[in-house]
């Protein structure tokens, strides 16, 4: 997940919503000039944490949004771009199972159970939250107010799942299988591969391959879940010789 939070700034200092009271870093920011194409100066500002979880959230939410006026369909999730209903159960891996391991949430937990443990993190100040988590550091407490946010804000404000909802499972594994984007990303070009073959119809805009990439990972993950339930096990290797990807059924 890409951090860019547009926050507050106060006399050299960008107030961050996504870090905890107390939280202080120095980083270089880019500053657009007035009328420039792109930005092009660079000043150091001290980040301050403001610890405010609704707002980190609405911060997340208007990042996504960006580019919606420019959206062709009848509606737009994700800024301009088209995101068909979610349907049936998800695997959600990487920053999604790490949020919910550092928050010590079940693998089947809701949306709601993210906004409670997120309040609870960004609300507090930095000292009472290193006395809380030892073996955590002040990046960490940040990192995953903000991830905490943003996981609420894609998949509810944004996607629309409800925050009961227990559908999507918070997990880098299957089984005895250990799951990563990198599998995701190898099914989906495959699928990819098979389609151009048979003469489908590309994607219409080079602009959308990259959010397709990324949904048809999220969606082969559940596909393969439902896969490892209903079929033998199997495990996926690199032959070297062939320069291709085989998978073979473990007895």
């Amino acid at each position: 997940m890409i951090r860019a939070i547009e926050g507050s700034f106060k006399n050299g200092t960008l107030v961050d919503p996504c870090a905890p009271k107390g939280f202080s870093h120095k980083r270089k920011v880019l500053a657009r000039t007035s009328g420039a194409s792109r930005s092009n100066l660079e000043n150091q500002y001290v980040d301050n944490g403001s610890g405010n979880y609704k707002e980190c959230r609405s911060s997340s939410l208007m990042m996504m949004q960006e580019g919606k006026e420019r959206c062709e369909y009848q509606q737009c999730h994700l800024g301009s771009n088209f995101v068909p209903e979610l349907l049936g159960h998800f695997l959600a891996t990487e920053n999604f199972y790490f949020t919910s391991k550092f928050f010590g949430l079940g693998r089947s937990s809701s949306l709601s159970d993210f906004v409670v443990a997120g309040e609870q993190l960004c609300n507090k100040d930095l000292s009472t939250l290193r006395q809380k988590y030892l073996n955590h550091s002040d990046e960490d407490f940040s990192r995953y107010c903000f991830s905490s946010a943003y996981i609420v804000a894609l998949l509810h404000d944004s996607l629309g799942v409800p925050l009961d909802d227990k559908r999507i499972e918070y997990s880098n594994q299957v089984g005895d299988t250990h799951i990563e984007w990198a599998l995701g990303a190898f099914i989906a070009n495959t699928k990819h591969r098979i389609l151009g073959a048979s003469g489908a119809v590309a994607t219409r805009s080079p602009k959308h391959r990259p959010l397709l990439a990324v949904l048809g990972a999220f969606l082969a993950c559940g596909i393969y879940l439902v896969l490892r339930w209903r079929k033998p096990k199997t495990k996926i290797i690199y032959d070297l010789e062939k320069g291709r990807y085989i998978m073979t059924r473990i007895s």
